[in-house]
């Protein structure tokens, strides 16, 4: 059902380019109604200029997922050695990251924005990731011109209960790419069900969620820490205010 919205546009070309896509990523064809994906064999890239998604998650479970709750959570996206490639260029980052402003609704949580030629920025805004992201939610979104945020949860910080707020005029899709994870912090989400779905994130997962969607939270650090990236994208190039405001999240030296 998810497929023929994007299809449903009555365009050869467009029919074309999600079963190519489809074929691309190899990707099982049989639902399941479990809160897991099943797991299918992924790809694996060579290089960070030869990024490949190696997601091993059932798209049409994905799809299935977001769309009827506005969330997924897809384990092993990247391929190992692009993966690799992302962790070496957190560690560099990581000490110039800043405590997040009063108004932030998580709490000891550092970060800062990262220049668009980062190399964490340049993966998960680059074409072949936003084209296996289009298929999952079923929309023509591409990586939007807000900064990606490296962000760090470390010893005592959380993030209460909240929906992320819109800062587009269609309310953005945001991704938590999870690069590091040694804490004891799960990462809960409210299906539309009203049941509370539990996660501990898996360093090379990714949590998809629409914004002004499902209420999610992370649970305080008692040991470890969890190192993460956020993306949006979006189908809509019109600002809200709250892109701006949204900028000044970090003390002004960890701006870009």
């Amino acid at each position: 059902q998810m497929l023929k919205r994007t299809m449903g546009r009555g365009k050869a070309s467009s029919v074309f380019l999600v079963a190519l896509l489809a074929a691309r990523y190899a990707c099982a064809l049989v639902s399941s109604s479990s809160s897991r994906a099943p797991r299918v064999r992924g790809r694996r890239a060579t290089s960070i200029e030869d990024v490949t998604v190696a997601s091993s998650s059932d798209l049409t479970w994905l799809q299935k997922e977001f769309g009827e709750h506005d969330v997924a959570y897809i384990e092993d996206f990247l391929s190992e050695d692009t993966f690799a490639e992302l962790r070496r260029e957190s560690a560099k980052c990581l000490p110039m990251l800043r405590p997040e402003t009063l108004h932030s609704v998580a709490k000891r949580r550092e970060g800062m924005h990262l220049s668009p030629g980062n190399s964490i920025a340049r993966v998960l805004c680059g074409r072949e990731v936003c084209d296996y992201l289009r298929l999952v939610t079923a929309t023509r979104l591409e990586a939007s011109d807000f900064p990606v945020e490296l962000r760090r949860y470390p010893l005592h910080a959380s993030m209460g209960w909240h929906c992320d707020e819109a800062i587009y005029e269609i309310p953005q899709i945001e991704a938590v790419y999870t690069i590091e994870n040694t804490s004891d912090s799960k990462t809960q989400w409210k299906r539309r069900s009203g049941a509370i779905e539990s996660r501990t994130m898996r360093p090379n997962s990714l949590l998809l969620v629409r914004a002004e969607g499902p209420k999610h939270c992370v649970t305080p650090v008692t040991r470890g820490s969890r190192v993460i990236a956020k993306i949006c994208y979006t189908v809509s190039p019109l600002k809200l205010p709250s892109w701006y405001d949204n900028l000044s999240a970090y003390h002004p030296s960890s701006a870009p």
